[in-house]
């Protein structure tokens, strides 16, 4: 058995992609907005082809007469299509691995001032419906007395 390692894959990093992260004039938000542009694209596209892999072999695996030169070329279609499929899901794998690896190895103290600040203005929504709340029953009760 054979093990496959990511060693390869992060020592083809091209040395000009780091420097020109390196160089960049973006702030370190705009940067992160900018990566998670590029990661949900991503995502966006890869899901995509699987979505249309599997519509496409759906829609050669229908039912019918067909002559041997059309089933042959309907197995290579689906042939072709599910390999897309598997590097289409590998690639969203690769993408989940680094995303679990930045989330193990990221900033604690980040995400929570992340999730307290994103509480405090859930609060702040809360209370702002509830009083909206309070006084429309107000009003109502007031038209209905009336």
């Amino acid at each position: 058995m054979e093990v496959k390692s990511d060693a390869k894959k992060y020592q083809s990093l091209s040395s000009s992609s780091i420097n020109t992260a390196e160089s960049d004039d973006r702030t370190p938000e705009e940067y992160l907005e900018a990566f998670d542009d590029s990661l949900n694209n991503r995502v966006d596209t890869e899901v995509a082809q699987l979505s249309d892999g599997l519509s496409e072999i759906i829609g050669l695996a229908e039912i019918a007469k067909k002559d041997n030169y059309k089933i042959s070329k309907e197995a290579f279609q689906i042939s072709c299509r599910s390999e897309s499929m598997i590097r289409s899901a590998n690639s969203l794998l690769g993408i989940t691995h680094a995303l679990k690896m930045i989330n193990f190895l990221g900033d604690d103290q980040h995400r929570l001032d992340v999730s307290s600040a994103r509480a405090g203005v859930l609060s702040e929504e809360r209370r702002q419906a509830i009083s909206e709340l309070e006084a429309a029953m107000e009003q109502y009760m007031q038209s209905d007395s009336k």
